[in-house]
């Protein structure tokens, strides 16, 4: 045998090896995925789109696929894995910063750009790390066919910049019907058993003195404060009032 036709022998049987060398490793037990461990940002749909995966080998899943399905999801930015003793982890990144725009219909995330549309079967997942704005329904389908408009985000717009006073609100309601025409944001503190209501906003730093405020004066006595009606108040450009019933 020629010394070129012994090289292409041993170069066809070491492809040969590595590919069933490769195709072995499908049948290990010990790349059997026993486990998925989701990052923080996991909802309902992930989860469903993932388990099919458990107690399958590793390296017989599409890993190609397996990233489309995720990121093809609306509110999931980036998605990627990793793989190590049998447990497979799953890091999905979403938006940093969002609001949910909810009506009765349906939910759209919204990062300050764009609307993302979602499925209320993930409502509860995202809801618990965005805050949930209630809207008209008539609105809502406005906004998303003709885009943010500008009084809709100068007030709701207002809740991304809020930093750690975000914590005291559970969730708000936007009404773009009130009499003034300018739209009116309502902000739930129900652990203060409070509401704080605005139709216009002066700056972030007002808005956030409101809060603090109203956290302050609640403060002074919490037990009492949740077992009275809640407290109502209004911003006034620069003024907050107690609305009295």
């Amino acid at each position: 045998m020629r010394k070129h036709d012994k090289a292409i022998c041993i170069s066809l049987f070491m492809l040969i090896l590595a590919i069933a060398f490769i195709q072995g490793f499908r049948w290990f037990p010990f790349n059997d995925i026993e486990e998925i461990n989701y990052s923080e940002a996991s909802t309902r749909t992930i989860r469903e789109l993932s388990s099919s995966l458990l107690y399958r080998n590793y390296f017989s899943v599409s890993k190609t696929k397996l990233t489309k399905s995720l990121e093809s999801l609306s509110y999931v930015d980036r998605a990627s894995y990793e793989f190590k003793d049998g447990v497979l982890y799953l890091h999905v990144e979403m938006p940093s910063q969002a609001l949910i725009l909810k009506d009765s219909k349906g939910a759209f995330l919204w990062d300050g750009e764009t609307l993302r549309s979602f499925g209320l079967n993930d409502y509860s997942d995202l809801a618990a790390r965005y805050l949930t704005i209630e809207i008209d329904d008539d609105y809502l389908d406005y906004l998303n066919r003709y885009g943010i408009e500008g009084k809709f985000e100068s007030l709701v717009g207002s809740l991304f910049d809020l930093g750690d006073y975000s914590a005291l609100i559970s969730k708000a309601e936007y009404d773009n019907n009130n009499y003034t025409g300018t739209g009116k944001l309502t902000i739930f503190l129900d652990q203060l058993n409070a509401e704080l209501s605005l139709s216009d906003i002066q700056s972030i730093a007002r808005l956030e003195d409101s809060l603090e405020a109203i956290e302050r004066e609640v403060g002074k006595n919490p037990i009492k404060a949740l077992n009275e009606p809640k407290a109502l108040y209004e911003l006034r450009l620069s003024e907050l009032v107690r609305i009295k019933r």
